[in-house]
């Protein structure tokens, strides 16, 4: 049970991700508007933060509720599966905050949900069951390279935008 609910969880978290990067672009904010995801990023963010806890107490009659925090798990898989629950947690409570922790926080805060999934992804290739099998190894491949590729388009845009707001000034 614990690698279906793991694999549930971290296939949410890749779903959250994408549509999260979507919805912070100008352009995809629009296509996924358009196409009526704009409330998808929350709910695959609710489920998958409910289905890691699912995932994290399924584990707990054999596990310590302390190894729940990394500094003291027992191996480096279960702390990179820690660290994930952990900043699913911070990305999730923050989003609700935003407006009275102010938007630039909240930014900085919330894209640790980004470290939270290359630590799921980890903690899924360190001590998951099925972690061998090349099928699995294919799909962390996958939806790391796609998420990676995305998040890196989505800063080089930012960057772009920011440089032609700070040209737009100097110009004025």
């Amino acid at each position: 049970m614990e690698s279906v609910t793991g694999f549930a969880a971290y296939g949410l978290l890749y779903l959250s991700v994408i549509t999260g990067i979507g919805l912070s672009s100008p352009r995809g904010r629009r296509r996924l508007v358009r196409m009526r995801l704009g409330g998808s990023h929350e709910a695959l963010s609710l489920a998958g933060l409910a289905v890691a806890c699912l995932h994290a107490l399924d584990g707990l009659p054999r596990l310590r509720l302390a190894w729940l925090l990394p500094p003291f798990a027992p191996s480096p898989g279960l702390a990179y599966g820690a660290a994930a629950l952990d900043a699913l947690v911070i990305a999730t409570v923050t989003f609700y905050l935003r407006r009275r922790i102010g938007s630039p926080l909240w930014r900085w805060l919330h894209a640790v949900a980004y470290l939270g999934f290359a630590f799921a992804a980890v903690h899924g290739l360190v001590i998951g069951a099925n972690a061998w099998a090349s099928s699995v190894q294919a799909v962390y491949a996958a939806t790391l390279g796609t998420a990676g590729a995305l998040a890196i388009l989505r800063v080089v845009e930012a960057l772009r935008q920011r440089g032609r707001r700070l040209g737009a000034r100097s110009s004025a």
